[in-house]
């Protein structure tokens, strides 16, 4: 039994490992979604401004 705990802890180490590089990942996914959070704020400022359907937005960029 006390074997087979040592190769699970193994494993969970390893998949601890590729958690934190998807966890990173997920962090610079963050920090797009935010820059284009900003971008969509910036666009929904406009749209105030100027009313403009959803798609016809999506092909000005």
């Amino acid at each position: 039994m006390f074997h087979g705990k040592g190769i699970s802890a193994k494993v969970v180490e390893i998949s601890a490992k590729t958690r934190s590089k998807s966890a990173k990942v997920v962090g610079i996914s963050a920090k797009t979604r935010s820059k284009s959070a900003k971008v969509v704020g910036i666009s929904a400022k406009v749209g105030i401004y100027q009313p403009t359907p959803k798609h016809t937005k999506k092909t000005a960029r």
